[in-house]
């Protein structure tokens, strides 16, 4: 593979994500081969590109004198990431390359414009480097550029946390993979034993699950049916749910399943639903590969049906939301979302809550759960939940972590008695997650 077509795979990838809406990591998966060293190239150049967007978008404006079209962005964008962020491609040969796609992808009269604005960047690169903050520069501003966060979503969170512990979130770190072992099939000494002799590093997570290198543990095909990939935020999920051997449990919002796999797993009677027949398919496939056993039907959670009724000991709800706490890694959740969007999702989220908690017996718990750092979505959607539901209590359920952070604090502090379990990736978990878990009076 010779750069030019490298970098014509990047565009082609972004061109989908950027345009269309596509999934990022789909797109990469369908383009690449994973043993393939240069797809490795692709992937930071995409991924790159995705979590540096704003700030290049930036970058371009200074540079340009009107917004490119779309093909012309994407190409300068790809071309300028190269040259502030990835050492492994020379300068000169980004500039050439580059410059060679717009004629490959039939844009030759692009061509002198973006070789002359990838020749300024080259000529004072840290003129570009690092987003500069001046007297007229807002704090919104400065984050949103540096970060690559939508002013709107860094105007939001600036409300729940300060400046210098939102910087510790937005950071965006080295990403491992977690994963857990299939108990169906191997034990975890067994499967250490395994890594170990394949000289795949790893480091153990405070949920009995690993943290990996995909790429190293995806060479060894015949590891496949040995594990399977799940974040520790997830599995925390479910320990929060305290499970005992024999409770029935209803996971409202269940796909692609690994909830309620892993569920199943710990000892619970699972019922998964969720709203399309094919992403019920994801659940039974799930379940195929992990020997699990879960019971998984079409079923809209907004929809109340009366045959549910107290029917079951939990009830998980972990709901559509807006993503930010795994934005680090799926980088593409922040070009798809909006102000509007969270208010839709926010709706949702509490309609999902109301039904789900007529399915809960009396004595039983719901727990509400998502992957965001949005208060909106967490503790305003469960205050108001209990201001209307008398009949449930929130349980202190902070004891799973040894530090949490204070809302109105400015510093982590030691605490105990929090009634809710909010994750932040980089801190404190792989993924931003949230929990509260509710018990029924």
């Amino acid at each position: 593979m010779q750069k030019c077509n490298y970098f014509h795979t990047a565009y082609n990838i972004l061109f989908k994500v950027l345009k269309d809406g596509a999934y990022l990591q789909i797109e990469l998966n369908n383009a690449l081969n994973i043993n393939d060293e240069e797809s490795k190239i692709i992937t930071k150049i995409v991924y790159g590109v995705v979590q540096h967007n704003l700030e290049l978008d930036n970058i371009i404006s200074i540079l340009a004198l009107k917004k490119p079209k779309l093909s012309a962005d994407i190409m300068l964008k790809i071309g300028i990431y190269c040259l502030l962020f990835l050492n492994s491609v020379p300068d000169y040969a980004v500039c050439n390359e580059i410059t060679e796609l717009t004629k490959t992808l039939g844009k030759q009269g692009m061509s002198g414009f973006i070789n002359a604005v990838l020749k300024k960047v080259c000529s004072n690169k840290n003129a570009y480097l690092f987003p500069t903050e001046d007297e007229n520069t807002t704090v919104q501003t400065h984050l949103s550029t540096k970060y690559s966060y939508p002013e709107w979503i860094i105007e939001k969170l600036l409300k729940a946390y300060p400046t210098d512990f939102l910087e510790k979130i937005l950071e965006r770190g080295e990403h491992k993979t977690h994963i857990r072992v299939n108990k169906f099939k191997i034990t975890a000494l067994e499967f250490e034993k395994l890594l170990n002799s394949n000289h795949i590093p790893f480091e153990k997570s405070n949920v009995n699950g690993y943290y990996v290198n995909y790429r190293q543990i995806k060479e060894h095909q015949d590891f496949n049916p040995l594990y399977t990939v799940q974040s520790a935020g997830s599995m925390t999920v479910c320990h929060t749910l305290n499970i005992k051997s024999g409770e029935k449990v209803l996971d409202v919002c269940a796909a692609p399943g690994g909830k309620s796999v892993y569920l199943s797993e710990l000892g619970a009677v699972v019922t998964a639903w969720d709203i399309y027949e094919h992403r019920v398919n994801l659940i039974n496939s799930y379940c195929k590969r992990m020997n699990a056993n879960v019971f998984a039907v079409v079923k809209d959670a907004t929809k109340y049906d009366e045959n549910y009724k107290e029917k079951f000991d939990c009830v998980l709800t972990d709901v559509p939301c807006s993503g930010l706490g795994v934005a680090g890694k799926k980088a593409d959740i922040l070009l798809n979302r909006n102000a509007e969007s969270i208010d839709e999702l926010t709706a949702l989220q509490a309609s999902i809550m109301n039904t789900a908690s007529k399915y809960v017996k009396t004595g039983g718990c719901l727990l509400y759960s998502t992957c965001t750092i949005l208060p909106q979505e967490n503790e305003d959607i469960v205050d108001t939940f209990l201001s209307r539901h008398l009949d449930f209590k929130a349980e202190n359920i902070s004891v799973f972590k040894k530090v949490l952070y204070v809302k109105d604090l400015s510093l982590k502090k030691e605490i105990r008695g929090e009634p809710y379990l909010q994750l932040f990736a980089n801190i404190d978990s792989d993924e931003g997650f949230f929990m509260a878990r509710l018990r029924k009076l």
